[in-house]
C-alpha cells in the first residue's frame, strides 16, 4: 500500500512538472523568437528614420534584453515560481547595478543626447571640455577627438554635455581675425593698403560680408 502511494505521488509530480517544464520551454522558445522579430522591426524603423548607427546598436540591446526579462518572468510563472518575488529581486539587483554604475549611466545618457540632438557630427571641428579638434568617433560612453596638434583625446560624454560646445564647422562662413604688428615709425596707411591689396587678391576671402582692416 505504501509503495502504491509512493508511485502515485511520483507519478503526480512527474506528470505535473513535466507539463510545466514543457510549457516553460515552449514559452521561452516562442518568446525568444517573438523578441527577435520585434527587435528586428524596431531596428528597421530606426534605420528608416536615419538614426545614428551607434544609438541603434545601443537601443537594440536595451530593447532585446528588456523583452527577454519579460519572457523569463513568463517562464518562471509557468514553472510555478512566485513572479512577484522574482520581479522584486530583479528590481533590487537593477537598483544596485544602477547605483554602482551611476557615472557610466550618466555617460550613456549624455551619449544618447549627443546622438539625438547632434550639436556636432563626426568630421566637425569643435571645442568641447577644453579640447579643440576634429571629431573622430561618437560612442555611447565617450567621444574621441583628434586635436589640431595631432593628439587623440577621449572625453567622457558627461563632461561634454555639462560644458559649453563650440562647433567651428556648423556655419558655412566664419570671421577670422588676424593681428599684424609693425614698427612705431612705420607708415600705417601704407601698411593698411598692402594688407587690403593682399586681401583683395585672395580668392578665398568673401566679398560679402567684406573684409575690414583697421589699426588700433
Amino acid at each position: 500500500m505504501e509503495f502504491d502511494n509512493v508511485v502515485e505521488t511520483v507519478t503526480y509530480y512527474v506528470t505535473t512538472y513535466s507539463f510545466r517544464l514543457v510549457a516553460a520551454i515552449l514559452v521561452f522558445l516562442i518568446g525568444k523568437w517573438i523578441v527577435g522579430r520585434l527587435t528586428h522591426v524596431f531596428v528597421k524603423l530606426l534605420e528608416k528614420n536615419k538614426v545614428e548607427p551607434t544609438l541603434i546598436h545601443f537601443l537594440e540591446n536595451v530593447v532585446y534584453y528588456v523583452l527577454m526579462v519579460l519572457v523569463l518572468v513568463a517562464v518562471a510563472s509557468q514553472l510555478g515560481i512566485n513572479t512577484t518575488s522574482f520581479l522584486t529581486i530583479i528590481g533590487a539587483a537593477g537598483l544596485g547595478v544602477a547605483l554602482a554604475l551611476k557615472d557610466s549611466l550618466s555617460n550613456i545618457a549624455s551619449g544618447v543626447l549627443l546622438i539625438f540632438l547632434r550639436p556636432f557630427t563626426v568630421g566637425d571641428v569643435v571645442t568641447v571640455a577644453g579640447t579643440t579638434g576634429k571629431v573622430e568617433v561618437i560612442n555611447i560612453f565617450n567621444t574621441t577627438i583628434n586635436t589640431l596638434d595631432n593628439m587623440r583625446v577621449t572625453i567622457p560624454n558627461n563632461n561634454i554635455t555639462t560644458d559649453s560646445i563650440t562647433n567651428l564647422f556648423i556655419n558655412p562662413t566664419r570671421r577670422v581675425d588676424l593681428v599684424f604688428g609693425i614698427g612705431y615709425g612705420d607708415d600705417i596707411p601704407k601698411a593698411k593698403q598692402i594688407l587690403n591689396d593682399l586681401i583683395q587678391a585672395d580668392t578665398r576671402i568673401l566679398k560679402d560680408p567684406g573684409p575690414h582692416c583697421r589699426s588700433f
